[in-house]
């Protein structure tokens, strides 16, 4: 399918502003473009696309951004109603995912400008019904820039003080960065998130109200100092949390160098490590390659079966789901159907609070690897149809550690919302 005139016209426009800064990122961007995310990009957009390479976002690329943008909104509501999608609408997709993926460093004011997190938003969000690779890709475009905190300096960490000022006129509340685990949520899948932007600290932030001031541990606090369970993570008085290390890569099939019984107090805690990828949602996978880790929640207790060795594991949104069919255009659900046919080995963890008698009595436990074997339509009280799949705990591993954690883990893990 060639690209429209239009369409061809407002891509000319978008290199010819970014060629002056071509080169040198675009050596940066050979680096990741061994991502295997990269591979299906480039496929999927078509040779005409991906023949184009790009440097650092540009002032003057923002009106071309802009015009991507508002087509991307368009195509994004005609996905939700499942209305049609022309082929110069998905043209625009594929260029402004293209342009984006070469966004190595993240610029705060362009970024803002041109909203590119809420356009990666938009692309992530199931709801939206997009195809693959658009999730994916948006998805992993978001975790890179969230690591640089979309272009915002870190705040220099300071030790919160209950003090409020005592100068008057000059009290700012500051909005919390991070996520806040606020409990499991989704279909056996993930925690609510709440997010904003705040501004560094000054050297007169005895002024300001610590409320919401993003702050690291003292290193020898026994729950969040380096030797804690919560070590490299930061939190605020209000309990955001933010993961102040680099995180490990959770895009691995198998233990991943993790062991069965190994416990977290937190899921945060647990993407940190990289035993599982989404501080958000309980699966994490592609639909290209099928899902790495899930996390059986209480949740979805009710829809959902848990022996220990089998598992019946319900997909986001099975509660309420009023769709006369199941819907198989998530790429969460996606992911599990490809693990079906793939038959690789799934990271399973179990919260607290869990339907099977052996969970986690606190935090989250890893219990070992699991195949997807199957799945089928069920119906939830509202009759809806959802998608609930089976899976099996494979041999050759340990046996679950129903003993974890310790009762000594477990009052650990109980001071954790004390903070510091």
């Amino acid at each position: 399918m060639s690209r429209t005139p239009e369409a061809s016209t407002v891509f000319s426009e978008l290199k010819m502003s970014n060629i002056d800064s071509f080169a040198p990122d675009n050596i940066t961007a050979a680096a990741g473009n061994a991502n295997p995310l990269f591979t299906l990009l480039a496929t999927w957009v078509g040779p005409e696309i991906s023949s184009s390479s790009f440097g650092a976002l540009q002032p003057n690329e923002a009106e071309v951004i802009k015009h991507f943008s508002d087509t991307a909104r368009a195509v994004g509501l005609a996905s939700k109603r499942r209305q049609m999608i022309d082929d110069e609408q998905w043209e625009v997709i594929k260029m402004l995912l293209w342009r984006l993926w070469h966004i190595m460093t993240f610029d705060k004011e362009l970024g803002q400008k041109m909203n590119i997190k809420g356009i990666l938003t938009m692309f992530t969000t199931p709801a939206n019904n997009f195809v693959t690779p658009v999730p994916e890709v948006a998805e992993d475009m978001k975790a890179r820039f969230e690591s640089q905190n979309w272009g915002v300096p870190r705040p220099i960490p300071t030790i919160p003080t209950r003090q409020k000022s005592k100068i008057k006129g000059i009290t700012k509340k500051l909005t919390p960065v991070h996520t806040k685990d606020e409990g499991y949520n989704e279909g056996g899948s993930g925690i609510s998130s709440q997010s904003g932007i705040s501004a560094p600290l000054s050297a007169s932030s005895t002024s300001v109200p610590t409320k919401n001031i993003w702050s690291e541990a003292p290193p020898d606090h026994s729950i969040y100092g380096l030797n804690g369970c919560m070590h490299h993570i930061a939190q605020t008085d209000s309990r955001n949390y933010e993961i102040c290390c680099e995180k490990g890569n959770a895009a691995v099939f198998g233990h991943n160098g993790f062991e069965v019984g190994q416990c977290w107090a937190r899921q945060v805690a647990a993407v940190r490590d990289g035993v599982h990828g989404s501080r958000q949602a309980g699966i994490y996978g592609t639909a290209l390659e099928g899902v790495y880790s899930i996390i059986i929640a209480s949740t979805y207790a009710e829809l959902d079966h848990d022996t220990g060795d089998q598992v019946l594991y319900s997909v986001s949104g099975a509660l309420t789901t009023t769709n006369a069919e199941p819907d198989i255009t998530k790429f969460t659900t996606r992911a599990m159907i490809r693990s079906v046919n793939t038959g690789t080995g799934i990271r399973v963890l179990r919260t607290s609070g869990g339907g099977w008698k052996g969970s986690p009595k606190a935090g989250m436990r890893y219990d070992g690897l699991y195949r997807a074997v199957a799945y089928q339509v069920r119906e939830n009280k509202k009759g809806g149809k959802f998608l609930q799949f089976q899976l099996e705990r494979m041999n050759g591993q340990p046996g679950i550690d129903v003993d974890r954690p310790t009762w000594t883990e477990k009052l650990t893990f109980d001071r954790v919302k004390d903070g510091y």
